[in-house]
């Protein structure tokens, strides 16, 4: 995202954007959107990133998903990932839960 990647990005919630289609109902119109968006997302320019300087891993759904979450007191609860863009001054912060799917040992971002 710091690099404006779009297709890196796009490779890397995939996943995400193909449950949210499968989600909505059957469109094509739905997916290609969804898919619009997360370029226009990656491709945004991030002017500054804010530091988290300790974080922790929390996991859901019984172990199967994590995401890591800010433990020190001044992003305490976010994402580390918290930016800014030339568009919004309002800080964001970029959540991405990961699961391990059945075979393999790589953790992919599912939403």
């Amino acid at each position: 995202m710091e690099e404006g990647d779009r297709n890196k990005f796009l490779s890397l919630v995939r996943t995400e954007i193909d449950e949210e289609a499968a989600s909505k109902p059957l469109d094509k119109e739905i997916e290609n959107q969804l898919t619009k968006n997360m370029i226009d997302y990656a491709a945004e320019k991030r002017n500054f990133i804010y530091p988290c300087t300790k974080a922790e891993l929390k996991f859901f759904g019984d172990g199967r998903v994590v995401t890591l979450v800010c433990a020190d007191t001044l992003t305490f609860g976010y994402a580390p990932l918290i930016s800014k863009t030339a568009k919004s001054m309002v800080p964001k912060s970029h959540t991405f839960y990961l699961h391990k799917p059945a075979g393999t040992n790589k953790l992919e971002i599912i939403r």
